[in-house]
């Protein structure tokens, strides 16, 4: 739960508060009115109570009139109250834009947060056996997504290969008895669920409370590591921990019976109602916090597995703990990361996922391809939309530009409509129509002179005909 001030904490318990929202680029507000936020947060993935989850967090702003490019910007969210003529700000976290959707004067925007960084293969250079710390900040740096480390450290005995960081943190989270996710603050973080101070009685939230008819409780541990031959053939080698029905059952080739030991010691015994419940938005809530809801016949411990909060004017929040019954629970080779042990030997020449430093091949064709950098020698494009374009060489055909800014421009043919210009040098023109204020010529020859008042210097007319003269002042030869 976010600490703020005990003023914040008593304001957002009553009825009149009045909680507004800010988004920011690069620390300073983007200065758009923000019409919607929706904050989508958890730390359980599935139908049940998984192990080392590694969820990531987004939102989705409907914002009038950014007046900014904010596609592939890494924006902050806030939620705050006005505390004593002064706003105190409680930040959601650290969010990617993706591409921005224009609807009318509204623009409509879905940003995810730093997990998504850990989607990159994870090529360790450091010598195994190795702590999960050391790993995590190699990730860490890798990946340039900060580690707030947890205290308690396990050995990798092998070197994880062909993985992502974020696969790897996963199955990290799995031996130390955790999840993952991305803090309010930006930083990769495995933790477990504690309880806040934090009930919500009856006159807290919107009926109805749906929840389970009894309690889970975590009594056991069970985890494949890989295929073993037996006497009825080939199946799964796993690991035990606890005695009991209820339990969590799930895949880490690098688990070891002592770090599993640990893990459950860790967690073994946590007890919850599932359930899911509406209730009256508090800022202060984070992914795994356990609150107390009151359905007026007793309390019930509520894990936030997954969390909504919902500004449109006012705060609203959405919570949800999921758990199967005991006639549920099996202990099948499922797990969060949804990985098989065997998966290289499932998919001998179709391969669902490449993961490489570098690759080189004459031909690759694909339907679609995202990357963070891209260098050619040569590149035939049919379509291009880009966000910005630099280039040192550009040949085009045809050009169609809304607005250009061009320090120096040369061609054969130009044709405008319209020219504004500061200075203007030409050897030769042709002008159907002329006017200005001042004009300078070292020679002019024209069949007709019309001008409405005019000066020539002395001796400037050599041979004239003319019709008539009016002159107050005639000298002649």
């Amino acid at each position: 739960m976010r600490q703020t001030s005990e003023t914040f904490a008593n304001k957002t318990e009553s009825a009149d508060r009045r909680i507004k929202t800010d988004i920011r680029l690069q620390g300073n507000s983007i200065g758009a009115e923000i019409r919607s936020l929706k904050y989508h947060a958890g730390c359980n993935a599935g139908d049940s109570i998984a192990l080392g989850s590694s969820v990531s967090a987004y939102i989705d702003l409907t914002i009038y009139k950014p007046g900014l490019i904010l596609q592939d910007k890494e924006i902050q969210a806030f939620l705050g109250m006005d505390i004593d003529g002064t706003m105190e700000w409680v930040p959601l976290g650290f969010f990617t834009v993706q591409k921005p959707k224009e609807d009318g004067e509204d623009t409509r925007i879905t940003a995810f947060d730093r997990m998504k960084k850990l989607e990159k293969p994870y090529f360790s250079k450091l010598s195994y056996p190795a702590g999960t710390n050391a790993m995590l900040q190699e990730i860490g740096q890798m990946r340039a997504v900060p580690v707030k480390l947890p205290a308690r450290s396990v050995t990798f005995q092998e070197k994880p290969e062909g993985y992502t960081c974020r696969e790897v943190v996963t199955y990290i989270a799995q031996m130390l008895g955790c999840f993952a996710i991305i803090n309010r603050d930006g930083e990769l973080e495995l933790k477990w669920y504690q309880d806040v101070d934090h009930p919500l009685g009856t006159d807290r939230y919107w009926p109805p409370y749906e929840r389970a008819e009894q309690d889970y409780s975590l009594n056991k541990l069970e985890c494949t590591v890989g295929r073993e031959e037996g006497e009825e053939g080939t199946q799964n080698k796993t690991l035990a921990a606890g005695a009991g029905i209820r339990g969590i059952s799930f895949a880490n080739p690098f688990m070891t019976q002592e770090a599993l030991d640990a893990a459950y010691e860790a967690i073994k015994g946590f007890q919850f109602r599932p359930g899911s419940v509406t209730a009256f938005g508090d800022p202060r809530i984070e992914a795994g916090d356990v609150l107390t809801v009151n359905d007026g016949e007793g309390d019930h411990r509520l894990p936030v597995m997954n969390l909504i909060l919902e500004w449109d004017g006012g705060l609203s929040m959405e919570i949800e703990a999921v758990g199967n019954a005991e006639t549920e629970e099996n202990f099948d080779t499922k797990g969060p990361t949804a990985k098989m042990i065997d998966r290289v030997y499932t998919e001998l020449f179709l391969v669902d996922r490449v993961l490489a430093n570098k690759i080189e091949a004459d031909y690759v064709e694909a339907n679609f391809v995202k990357t963070e950098r891209f260098e050619s020698l040569e590149a035939s494009i049919q379509d291009l939309d880009v966000t910005k374009l630099t280039a040192r060489v550009a040949v085009i055909e045809n050009a169609y530009v809304d607005k250009a800014e061009i320090k120096e421009l040369r061609g054969e043919y130009a044709e405008f409509k319209n020219t504004v210009t500061q200075n203007l040098q030409a050897v030769s023109a042709d002008v159907t129509a002329l006017s200005g204020r001042y004009a300078t010529f070292e020679k002019v020859t024209t069949q007709e002179l019309i001008a409405a008042k005019g000066w020539m210097a002395e001796g400037a007319i050599g041979d004239a005909q003319i019709s008539s003269v009016s002159a107050n002042k005639l000298k002649a030869g």
